[in-house]
């Protein structure tokens, strides 16, 4: 207690909300307390929508041709907004070998695109795989969310 005034807080574990998001995602809590001899309720509620933000990338692996540029989408569902700086692992926007877009919210989901050049495939063309991971960064700390990407690179012509 601080003065005249004190602080409840109610701290809901990862599972509990995974639980409530399940009967709904819209959850409304409400904090209470009674005052004086007629013992008069005072309340306040906060309404909170639950999210569980996923990614996904289909199929999961993909044979191209190393001549020409490869595009990946990934479908980012169940965000509550925006997701700016979509990462993929191991592309950073490099000009002439990786393009990244995160693409823009519809509801509640986002598709992010990775382009490789073919000039970055060419050059990939000897090894059997290249992996890539999608990481969504959400609330200012990332998702436990990945999905990753094996993309098998095929050398010569179509």
């Amino acid at each position: 207690i601080s003065g005249t005034s004190q602080t409840s807080k109610l701290t809901i574990s990862a599972a509990k909300l995974l639980s409530l998001k399940s009967t709904s995602a819209t959850q409304t809590f409400t904090c209470k307390i009674t005052v004086g001899t007629n013992n008069t309720p005072v309340t306040a509620t906060k309404t909170i929508t639950i999210f569980n933000p996923s990614a996904a990338i289909t199929p999961s692996t993909k044979d191209v041709i190393a001549t020409e540029n490869h595009e990946i989408s990934c479908v980012l569902t169940d965000i509550p907004s925006q997701i700016s700086g979509v990462l993929w692992d191991p592309a950073t926007d490099i000009t002439n070998e990786y393009t990244l877009e995160d693409g823009t919210i519809s509801g509640t989901s986002q598709t992010s695109k990775l382009t490789i050049s073919a000039k970055l495939t060419i050059s990939a063309a000897g090894k059997a795989c290249i992996s890539f991971s999608v990481w969504l960064e959400i609330n200012f700390r990332y998702a436990s969310h990945n999905t990753e990407y094996r993309e098998c690179v095929c050398s010569g012509e179509p």
